[in-house]
């Protein structure tokens, strides 16, 4: 699931939430391994252990699983006027 933060002058990004990212990137196959993946304490967001399942996450966030580095990319599209 995604969710939208909204930004000043009306850009919008994406933000992803960390148990969405762990199984788009097939680090979990279900959500319940993704919540007890979390919860385990296994996962740093940007250098912090993260407890959270919906932590969302945004462009240029690091996420360390088991000692493998991901980085988030998300593109940043405009409101129209």
């Amino acid at each position: 699931m995604l969710a939208v933060v909204v930004r000043p002058q009306s850009a919008v990004l994406l933000a992803l939430f960390l148990n969405t990212f762990l199984k788009i990137k097939h680090l979990v196959s279900t959500g319940g391994q993704a919540k007890l993946l979390i919860r385990s304490g296994k996962i740093s967001v940007n250098g912090l252990a993260e407890t959270r399942n919906r932590r969302k996450l945004l462009k240029g966030d690091v996420i360390v699983v088991n000692g493998n580095k991901y980085v988030v990319h998300t593109e940043v599209d405009t409101l129209p006027p």
